[in-house]
């Protein structure tokens, strides 16, 4: 009921589904290794294309604390994933088992690895509702919720014999109502 009332007046255009479709559609599997500095990851680049394996090289150099148990291996991605921008653009743009030049994001400088590539199976159509839901989710705005579940359990009209539940209730309510009249107030400041 809450993530009902919570997306129920949020609009998602077709293009904005068909464009996180994209996003999600292809996939790579990586890793990579995050240094603070230029040279460091030029240093790192020349180790792995001299042959070091990539774990190692990554337990050592790596500032990422996750890279000393997982050797740098970062698992299957797409360009949805919540990660750096600019990590995000220079793996995509890498061809599978090149090793990149430093590519510098918020974290440092990364080199990277894309070990494999796949599209997924499921199709735009397959994928719209599931797609459409997340996107309204990404765009509700939390801090209405009480408000609206207040107005689905005015609008069922629901009859508690619960003398207890129903003082919980009347409290939940007029709490709603309470938020309702200061988000009005809001709006109406808003405007002048």
């Amino acid at each position: 009921m809450e993530e009902k009332a919570l997306v129920e007046d949020v609009e998602v255009t077709e293009d904005e589904i068909k464009a996180e479709y994209e996003n999600i559609k292809n996939e790579i599997q990586a890793r990579h290794i995050v240094v603070k500095d230029e040279e460091t990851a030029k240093k790192v680049k020349a180790e792995l294309e001299s042959g070091k394996d990539f774990a190692k090289v990554a337990k050592e150099y790596s500032i990422e604390q996750t890279a000393q148990t997982t050797g740098g291996d970062l698992g299957w991605f797409n360009k949805a994933t919540n990660m750096d921008q600019q990590f995000l653009e220079g793996a995509f743009a890498l061809k599978k088992n090149v090793i990149s030049d430093p590519i510098q994001s918020s974290f440092g400088y990364h080199i990277i690895e894309v070990t494999d590539k796949r599209e997924i199976k499921e199709s735009y159509e397959d994928k719209k509702a599931e797609l459409e839901k997340q996107l309204k989710l990404a765009k509700a705005d939390p801090s209405r919720l009480l408000t609206k579940v207040a107005e689905m359990l005015k609008d069922a009209d629901i009859k508690i014999k619960d003398e207890d539940i129903k003082t919980a209730l009347d409290k939940f309510l007029a709490a709603a109502e309470t938020d309702t009249t200061t988000e009005d107030a809001d709006t109406s400041t808003e405007s002048k």
